[in-house]
């Protein structure tokens, strides 16, 4: 019992932001009914140990109430005169000391962080002081934080070409010598980029995020249909009669080259739509299977695909009709110049076989970044519709149709 009320009075001071070395407590029968429903014998062993405790530290005094003839004794207040020597003879941490040295240990590391980095580790130094948890992060997750670091800066340090040249467990052994340790920090790394990261890939989970990066168990192939030369390291690949779809693995890419213009690009989310629409649909099209939010790795490539297309050459994506497939949507027009088009993206134009729903606000506030093109016509359209809720659509229920456009119009 001595634990249990001691413990209680010391938790009041021990604070994480600060320490009140003194304090006088009124110990009342609402605030410590646990005290007061002891048995006579329980209450006065917990006096006793109180008292002994007293004249062991010179750090706590007790008064009792008064009383009548025959009443036993019971506790009117507590005063803990030196709460740090209490802590320290009941070894209990002093929340404030170790708080102190986690924002020490941060402070240490800040200079070798990129600015944005530099300017979070400071907002979780500010909230420590005022024994909150920013970013999710206590300060009991210090050493968490300073591995997160070390990876962060490895990774600003490096292009994304190179990032897909390992797995996550070879980074892992080279980073902390330890080949399941990143694995086990993947949602404070998402934490920690809160900041960087754009917001549609922090709906992501921990280990999708770190896919993001470029950091994955094995990179995913880089999946495509078109007249290209892929140059490699070891050599060069022309893919016009791969058929229906060619793969391949992006930490070998050198670069890509376009053998001949395509009539459009399309990028395609849902890797069975990408299959069918390859399978189907013969033209002179060049097909990108973006595995929903595409790696910073295959970003590279598209940026230099983009680079190499004439002006006129117009941009589609085929997403689901759902609030991911929208932010996917909305995020892939954030990595060219060009607008994109969205494709069989529009539930005004087809028809649902799905009881399921999603509301049309959400829709409409997830195209809200945008301020320009087709995807901006989209959102306008879905204002217009009259109903709250629209009809959810997988890639998978829409039949496929090869891409049509009316040059004028894009």
């Amino acid at each position: 019992m001595i634990n249990s009320l001691l413990e209680k009075l010391i938790k009041a001071c021990n604070q994480p932001n600060t320490l009140i070395e003194r304090k006088k407590f009124k110990i009342t029968q609402k605030r410590y009914d646990f005290y007061h429903s002891l048995t006579i014998g329980e209450r006065l062993k917990c006096h006793e140990q109180l008292e002994l405790i007293g004249n062991q530290t010179g750090a706590l005094r007790l008064e009792y109430a008064a009383k009548a003839f025959d009443d036993e004794n019971l506790i009117d207040n507590i005063e803990l005169t030196d709460v740090r020597k209490l802590c320290c003879f009941l070894n209990i941490h002093v929340f404030s000391d170790e708080t102190e040295l986690a924002i020490e240990a941060l402070e240490d590391i800040k200079n070798s962080c990129p600015r944005w980095l530099y300017d979070t580790l400071t907002e979780i130094q500010n909230g420590w002081r005022e024994g909150k948890k920013p970013y999710h992060c206590s300060t009991n997750d210090k050493d968490k934080i300073l591995d997160v670091c070390r990876f962060i800066i490895w990774t600003e340090s490096i292009s994304p070409s190179q990032l897909v040249s390992v797995d996550i467990r070879t980074v892992s052994v080279q980073l902390f010598n330890d080949s399941k340790k990143l694995e086990s920090l993947a949602s404070k790394v998402k934490s920690l980029m809160k900041n960087k990261l754009p917001e549609e890939v922090m709906a992501l989970s921990a280990l999708d995020v770190l896919s993001y990066i470029g950091i994955s168990r094995f990179p995913p192939l880089f999946r495509f249909k078109g007249n290209l030369t892929v140059q490699f390291k070891s050599g060069h690949i022309d893919t016009v009669d791969c058929w229906p779809n060619i793969g391949v693995s992006p930490d070998g890419v050198v670069d890509i080259v376009l053998k001949q213009y395509p009539r459009y690009v399309l990028f395609i989310e849902n890797q069975t739509t990408f299959e069918r629409y390859c399978r189907e649909v013969s033209d002179n099209g060049l097909v990108f299977y973006t595995n929903g939010f595409p790696s910073r790795a295959w970003q590279l490539l598209y940026s230099k695909l983009e680079a190499s297309l004439p002006p006129d050459t117009p941009i589609f994506h085929w997403g689901d009709i759902d609030v991911g497939g929208y932010q996917i949507l909305v995020f892939m027009d954030s990595l060219f110049n060009r607008a994109v088009t969205p494709y069989m993206m529009n539930p005004i134009e087809l028809v649902s076989t799905s009881e399921r729903t999603v509301s049309k606000g959400k829709l409409v506030k997830s195209l809200d970044k945008v301020r320009r093109g087709p995807i901006l016509d989209l959102k306008n359209t879905l204002h217009s519709i009259d109903e709250d809720d629209i009809y959810w659509i997988e890639q998978e229920s829409i039949a496929i149709k090869a891409v049509t456009f009316n040059a004028s119009s894009i």
